[in-house]
């Protein structure tokens, strides 16, 4: 819903697959297998952040200092 001056926020998590989730989040009787769409009825975006844990195997080949 657009605020006062026109703008529309969007609010998600960085994730959507923490087992911590299971007993604040999801229901005890939901299997993991449907998180995903438990967290895309409640939210419209979700951040990810692959990028910032590691680089892809191979990324790095050619890549040289110097």
């Amino acid at each position: 819903m657009p605020d006062a001056g026109g703008r529309t926020y969007r609010i998600g998590c960085s994730g959507w697959n923490y087992a911590s989730w299971r007993h604040g989040v999801f229901s005890e009787r939901c299997p993991a297998r449907f998180w995903r769409d438990y967290y895309a009825r409640h939210f419209d975006t979700v951040e990810v952040n692959a990028t910032f844990h590691r680089l892809p195997a191979g990324s790095h080949r050619g890549m040289h200092s110097g």
